[in-house]
């Protein structure tokens, strides 16, 4: 069985093999606009709607005027979340080169027509302006705690696809550690930029949305089982089985729905914009439980027969859903 990152050697080997180019993976001559367009693919744009809508969530479940949102931390700190986001993505397409050729070849093409010194650079880049911003918000705000805050979120990014931990690869744990490293952490960066201690409805309100949107998750996960599965990266939808896998979701779902409604109730009351919410969480329900119907008691071919459709609409889904959420999270900021 191949496995990508090769968990027999020791650490450095693993890394270094991740960070070193192989045959055929030094890169070729590229135009600058095509370079840029590669460059710009591995960092996965098409999933910014659901990033840049849990930015806004977030701030307006916690803000609670205008000049809150409108100055320079705020501004940095939308500026490394965002590429927070995206360095998951690109270390992820670095690392999984090898399973993407089977797959989802266009990426593993892109990495090897860049070059994996390009874009390792582009790891190294990146890394270091989301570290640097880190610290200027920390001195700008006088809370020293976001240094290490943004320090360790970052690490906790790159360990979803890269050794020694590979959350990835993590069985049922790869559904913590991506919740906590993809929403808990943004989400506790924006609420550390107040000069107040964190509210209890804006930390429901924001750990909900980071629930209601990983369960979603599962769908994106599902789609690489057989390869997942033939390289020895053991995903939490491998470890627990596509029906108890879409099963959790939905669970995950409706409990993230649970507290946003909650937050939002707490300080709005029962505002209208719970309405759209509702209806959006409905469709999100029943698109992960007619996909738990399309796999129960299926073989795997066949299930995969139903999850790869559905997965084309897994960035759909999640935009979706993170946009609707902003329409209750503005109430509760009007309503303080």
């Amino acid at each position: 069985m191949a496995t990508t990152h090769s968990d027999s050697l020791p650490l450095g080997g693993q890394l270094r093999r991740i960070f070193t180019a192989g045959p055929g993976e030094e890169g070729r001559p590229l135009p600058l606009p095509t370079k840029f367009n590669y460059a710009l693919w591995l960092t996965r744009p098409e999933i910014a709607p659901m990033s840049s809508a849990v930015m806004v969530a977030d701030v307006l479940f916690s803000a609670h005027s205008g000049a809150e949102i409108a100055n320079v931390p705020m501004l940095v700190a939308a500026l490394i979340l965002a590429a927070a986001i995206q360095l998951l993505h690109v270390a992820n397409c670095l690392a999984d080169r090898w399973v993407d050729m089977e797959y989802k070849s266009k990426f593993a093409r892109m990495v090897r027509d860049l070059g994996v010194r390009f874009v390792a650079w582009q790891i190294y880049l990146t890394t270091a302006f989301i570290l640097l911003g880190g610290g200027y918000i920390a001195w700008a705000t006088g809370h020293y705690d976001l240094a290490p805050i943004v320090a360790l979120g970052t690490f906790l990014l790159l360990q979803y696809s890269l050794p020694p931990w590979h959350f990835k690869s993590g069985g049922f744990w790869q559904i913590p550690w991506t919740y906590i490293g993809t929403m808990v952490f943004p989400g506790l960066v924006v609420l550390r930029l107040y000069d107040r201690p964190i509210e209890i409805p804006a930390l429901l309100a924001v750990l909900g949305l980071g629930l209601t949107l990983t369960g979603i998750f599962s769908v994106n996960t599902a789609e690489d089982i057989p390869e997942d599965a033939e390289h020895g990266i053991n995903t939490s939808v491998l470890a627990l089985g596509l029906p108890l896998s879409f099963a959790e979701s939905m669970t995950r779902v409706s409990v993230g729905a649970a507290l946003v409604i909650g937050g939002v109730v707490a300080v709005a009351g029962w505002t209208w914009t719970l309405i759209p919410y509702t209806v959006v969480l409905l469709i999100v329900l029943w698109y992960l439980g007619s996909t738990l119907a399309g796999v129960w008691r299926t073989p795997l071919d066949e299930a995969m027969a139903v999850v790869r459709p559905r997965a084309k609409m897994f960035v759909v889904m999640v935009a979706l859903m993170g946009w609707v959420t902003v329409f209750p999270a503005a109430a509760m900021f009007a309503a303080r």
